[in-house]
């Protein structure tokens, strides 16, 4: 219900103000129809691939990343050579770019999808088909980290402070 009024409020924000005969027309009469109209607006808007980096991992990853973990799995996705608080979004931003995809859980600070049936709707499409083997670019990605945090000492800082959980917390990745 929230999604559908967020969806005709959006409506009114881009355009136009439509009849009530358009709107009933143009509103999604399916979930999966109002998640590929939101992702086709989304596509279109300034930080698109912010959103589509935070839905791969929100989609894909074994377990979901704190905000600061996905922080950096956000930077390397997009192709930082260092991670530095330059390369960070943050947590305002990345909440106004994906308030509609995402929640920030407090106080564990987790992001998570806002709803099972976003999963299962992103997996389907393979988040716009922008990751036909979002797996592989998940692991390709923690490896690009892997070396840019040993070149910046970034892995150990992050590992002391308590934001990774360690392997026997997380299972068999």
């Amino acid at each position: 219900m929230k999604l559908s009024i967020d969806y005709i409020s959006d409506l009114s924000i881009d355009r136009k103000p439509l009849s009530r005969r358009d709107l009933e027309r143009s509103t999604p009469t399916t979930v999966h129809d109002l998640f590929a109209q939101m992702m086709s607006r989304m596509r279109h808007r300034p930080g698109a691939a912010v959103v589509y980096a935070v839905l791969l991992w929100s989609t894909y990853g074994r377990i979901p990343l704190t905000f600061k973990q996905l922080q950096h799995a956000v930077a390397v996705t997009l192709g930082a050579t260092e991670i530095s608080e330059s390369n960070l979004t943050t947590v305002e931003k990345l909440m106004a770019l994906c308030h509609d995809f995402v929640s920030l859980e407090q106080p564990s600070g987790t992001v998570r999808l806002i709803h099972t049936t976003l999963s299962a709707y992103l997996e389907d499409t393979n988040i716009d088909g922008l990751y036909p083997y979002p797996h592989q670019t998940i692991a390709e990605n923690c490896q690009k980290y892997i070396a840019l945090a040993r070149a910046g000492a970034q892995l150990d800082n992050i590992v002391e402070s308590g934001d990774l959980q360690p392997q026997a917390e997380i299972g068999n990745i």
